[in-house]
């Protein structure tokens, strides 16, 4: 029988815990192919988040819940609950539920007939404010600019094939982001739409700081698009002061101040061009080594027949 890990990162989920916990775990007969497990993992949450999982494993004795000594992201928490799993398929779902459970069922049947990313990507969002429209903009600005794969509505709800595991635990940097990662290893992801819904127990644990630090993560680890930006403004500046120089040689004759104005202009845009050039190349020169430096594999073996193992 095939084996379906579950992985929740907690942080500040102290009120979500005592709906979320027996939720899934009545709800694991959706799965009736698959052996199941729950993984918790508390990422250095300042509440009693882990006290929780503790008295809930009493109650339930294969719960597996691990615990960080402090806060490292939400990434460092799929990282270990992902070496705890002992799963042919593991599922990462927040533990506030805002994504439906039971979208699993079918992000389940696409794992079996091949997918190894399967993402429960946002279609709509029943959450409103300043923090999911934040989220909306960030999204659609990683979809047109970073990852054409990437969800314009964004994703943290997802199931990924063992043979991705391993992988992605190698790949561990503090400024990696969950989705790209994912994305990149896995080439391409089956899609399911999901609708989010509105948190109804406690508050996000993701602050208005934590929301900008992951914007500058992904632009600075997965996109040189500001430096190509750069390029494309030194290049319009370096045309501009072409045409000034053009009008200052015209109207040298004619009207000196006019020209001597516009040689000021020619070179006050040159320079800017060859400054702007020069930061452009350097940083995507950075982009190109640290790309290069990163511990990503070079490719992951999905099947392996070697030897006697064929026969």
């Amino acid at each position: 029988m095939k084996k379906f890990s579950i992985v929740v990162p907690i942080y500040k989920n102290e009120d979500n815990l005592p709906i979320t916990i027996p939720y899934i775990m009545d709800n694991m007969k959706l799965f009736p192919d698959y052996e199941t497990e729950l993984i918790l993992v508390c990422d250095g949450s300042p509440d009693r988040s882990y006290a929780v999982m503790e008295e809930y494993r009493e109650k339930y004795p294969s719960l597996k819940i691990a615990k960080f000594v402090r806060n490292k992201g939400q990434r460092a928490a799929i990282n270990c609950g992902f070496a705890m799993a002992t799963g042919d398929v593991v599922g990462v779902i927040s533990a506030d539920l805002q994504d439906p459970f039971e979208k699993f069922v079918d992000m389940l049947k696409l794992w079996e007939e091949g997918h190894k990313l399967v993402i429960g990507y946002r279609e709509n969002r029943d959450d409103k404010g300043l923090g999911a429209l934040f989220s909306v903009i960030l999204h659609k600005f990683v979809n047109k600019h970073v990852n054409k794969d990437y969800p314009a509505g964004g994703f943290d709800f997802f199931v990924v094939d063992r043979c991705l595991l391993e992988p992605f635990i190698q790949s561990d940097t503090d400024n990696n982001s969950v989705q790209l990662l994912l994305l990149d290893l896995a080439g391409k992801a089956a899609k399911v739409p999901c609708t989010r819904k509105k948190r109804e127990v406690g508050s996000s644990g993701w602050s208005f700081s934590k929301r900008v630090d992951q914007v500058i993560n992904i632009v600075t680890v997965y996109s040189d698009y500001p430096f190509r930006k750069f390029m494309t403004f030194g290049i319009l500046s370096f045309l501009l002061s072409l045409v000034f120089l053009v009008i200052s040689l015209i109207k040298y004759s004619s009207n000196f101040q006019l020209s001597i104005y516009m040689l000021l202009f020619f070179i006050l845009f040159f320079m800017t061009s060859v400054v702007l050039a020069c930061a452009s190349l350097i940083g995507i020169y950075n982009f190109k080594a640290m790309r290069n430096q990163r511990r990503s594999p070079r490719y992951i073996v999905e099947e392996k027949k070697t030897g006697d193992d064929d026969n």
